[in-house]
């Protein structure tokens, strides 16, 4: 998993840092931007081969509610304090975890680095 360093334009406002981020996004990399306020959304998405019709589909979305209810709720809101957050599994066979309202996002990304191990 690649980090990368806070994008903000040599002025101090944002700038080409978005850019860069759409960049990183394109090639796989993983892009963290800490933003000077209390609290923070976080996600986290994996591709999976297990899309709609597939014969792990259905397993995949089980797994994904099973995930949200005892391991990412208890990580993320009940340990961490984030308002919500949770798992899901889309028909196009992407696997993502969320929180939103998070006052220790870079714990939450800890979190969801060994929800997916």
């Amino acid at each position: 998993r690649s980090r990368t360093a806070p994008l903000v334009a040599p002025s101090g406002l944002p700038g080409q840092g978005l850019v860069r981020s759409l960049e990183a996004r394109d090639a796989g990399v993983a892009t963290y931007i800490p933003l000077p306020i209390s609290v923070h959304n976080a996600a986290v998405s994996l591709s999976t081969e297990a899309a709609f019709g597939h014969q792990d589909d259905a397993a995949m979305m089980v797994a994904a509610q099973l995930m949200s209810s005892n391991f990412l709720h208890r990580h993320i809101r009940e340990q961490g304090g984030a308002y919500g957050g949770g798992g899901s599994h889309d028909m196009g066979g992407q696997f993502s975890m969320y929180s939103y309202y998070d006052p220790r996002s870079d714990e939450t990304l800890r979190v969801f680095a060994r929800a997916a191990q």
